[in-house]
C-alpha cells in the first residue's frame, strides 16, 4: 500500500504544522538530496503478525534532529510543533497502517509501504501529495520511518522527510529528521471516567464512570454509548434480525415487530 493524499501540513505519523505552512498544505521534508523516491518505494512488507504491534502508542517524547532547506524559508519552515498525542499501529498482511491520534477523538489516517518484522524492527515509507489549500497538486513529500517499536511497549522512531514544491510561485526543497519515543498505552490504565474524553480510543464511551468499547452487549444508557448507536433495555444491540427493540430505528432494517428486529 501506498501512503493516501494528504491535505493537511504534515498529517502523517504525527501531524506537524509550521506557521509558514498554515492554509498552504505543505507538508515537511530529510537529509535535503539524500531522501528521494526510489528510498521509499518497493519497501520489502514486515514478517510481524498483527498481534505483535497492534495497539495505541502514546507520543511521550519528539525531538527535532536536522531541518535546512536548500530552496525556501528555512526559519519558517523548520519551525515546527507536534500536535498529535498518539498513534494507532495496525499490520495486516504485512503492511501497516497507521492513525494519528489527537484527543479525545480526531484521527488521521496514513497508510504505508513496508512493514514491522516479527523483532519490532519498523521501516516503512511513502509520498504524499503537497498541495494548496485548494487542493491543487504542487509537489510531493518523501517519508521514511525506521526505528524499533515493541508491543505493550513502546519504542524510538526516526522520521525522515523531504518536501519539494512550488507554492505561490516559490521553490521549496526542505528535509527534516524528526526522533520520537512511543510508550504502549494501555486500555486497563483507566480505571474510572466522568466522560468520554477520560476514557482510551479503545474503549471510548463513559457508562457509568466506567470506560467501555460500546460493543454488542455492553451496558449503556443512552444510543450514544453503543459503537453500533443502538441501546435497547440497557445493552447495546447490532440492531441485526432476532435482536431486540423497541423503536424501528433500534433495528438495521427499520422494522421493529413484537420487540424483535425484523
Amino acid at each position: 500500500m501506498t501512503m493516501k493524499t494528504s491535505t493537511s501540513t504534515l498529517s502523517l505519523l504525527l501531524v506537524l504544522c509550521t506557521p509558514a505552512c498554515q492554509g498552504e498544505d505543505l507538508s515537511v521534508g530529510s537529509n535535503a538530496a539524500a531522501l528521494e523516491r526510489a528510498d521509499v518505494e518497493d519497501l520489502p512488507p514486515g514478517d510481524g503478525g498483527e498481534d505483535d504491534v497492534s495497539g495505541i502508542y502514546l507520543l511521550t517524547s519528539f525531538d527535532q534532529r536536522s531541518c535546512r532547506c536548500s530552496e525556501g524559508d528555512e526559519a519558517s519552515f523548520c519551525d515546527v510543533e507536534l500536535a498529535a498525542d498518539a498513534i494507532v499501529l495496525a499490520q495486516a498482511g504485512g503492511s501497516l497502517e497507521a492513525r494519528a491520534v489527537t484527543l479525545p477523538s480526531e484521527e488521521v489516517l496514513v497508510e504505508l509501504s513496508g512493514g514491522i518484522d516479527g523483532d519490532g524492527s519498523v521501516l516503512v515509507g511513502g509520498i504524499n501529495t503537497v498541495t494548496t489549500s485548494n487542493g491543487d497538486p504542487v509537489g510531493e513529500t518523501v517519508n521514511l520511518v525506521e526505528g524499533t517499536v515493541n508491543a505493550t511497549e513502546g519504542g524510538t522512531l526516526i522520521w525522515s522527510t523531504r518536501s519539494e514544491a512550488v507554492i505561490e510561485s516559490q521553490t521549496v526543497d526542505c528535509s527534516m529528521v524528526i526522533e520520537m519515543d512511543l510508550n504502549w498505552w494501555d486500555p486497563d490504565s483507566i480505571a474510572s471516567c466522568d466522560g468520554d474524553s477520560d476514557c482510551h480510543p479503545d474503549r471510548p464511551f463513559c457508562v457509568d464512570d466506567m470506560c467501555s468499547d460500546g460493543a454488542v452487549g455492553a451496558r449503556c444508557t443512552f444510543p450514544s454509548d453503543c459503537a453500533s448507536d443502538i441501546c435497547v433495555e440497557d445493552a447495546c444491540t447490532a440492531g441485526n434480525p432476532g435482536d431486540p427493540c423497541v423503536f424501528m430505528g433500534d433495528c438495521v432494517s427499520m422494522m421493529c415487530s413484537q420487540n424483535v428486529c425484523e
